[in-house]
């Protein structure tokens, strides 16, 4: 019964490429979704950890000049980085939504596969049912 050949196999393959090729696109975008929130935590920190104490009384006006550049160019740094989070986001739903399609049709030729091969193990069995019988009757006769 190993005489089973699925029409197929080449198309299943590449199927089975693409698939793998959507689960690395995914996990590329997700490692790039990992970097940003990484990013966005040290600039929120950086932003959070550069206040100036202005307890001492002596106020440096190139200091605070520097320091408010400083903290602008972070809040600027931090509105980019959430804009190309909500982008990788995006992308991610779509990369997410082409490997569930991909795999769906792997999965509909791995299906299809599946019946011609038990398909074909039935016609061998019937094949040889009818041999056996038709050796019983020429022994019988």
């Amino acid at each position: 019964m190993s005489g089973f050949v699925f029409r197929l196999e080449n198309v299943l393959e590449h199927r089975r490429t693409v698939e793998r090729q959507r689960q690395r696109d995914l996990a590329q975008l997700q490692r790039e979704m990992l970097r940003l929130e990484a990013e966005i935590a040290q600039v929120k920190e950086a932003l959070s950890g550069n206040a100036m104490d202005l307890r001492s009384g002596h106020v440096d006006p190139q200091l605070l000049l520097s320091q408010a550049r400083y903290q602008s160019a972070m809040r600027h740094k931090l509105v980019l980085l959430r804009s190309q989070i909500d982008f990788t986001r995006r992308e991610l739903s779509m990369a997410h939504t082409a490997l569930v399609d991909a795999a769906k049709q792997r999965k509909i030729l791995e299906k299809l596969r599946d019946n011609q091969q038990i398909q074909y193990e039935q016609e061998q069995k019937k094949r040889q049912m009818r041999q056996t019988e038709e050796a019983s009757m020429r022994r019988a006769s």
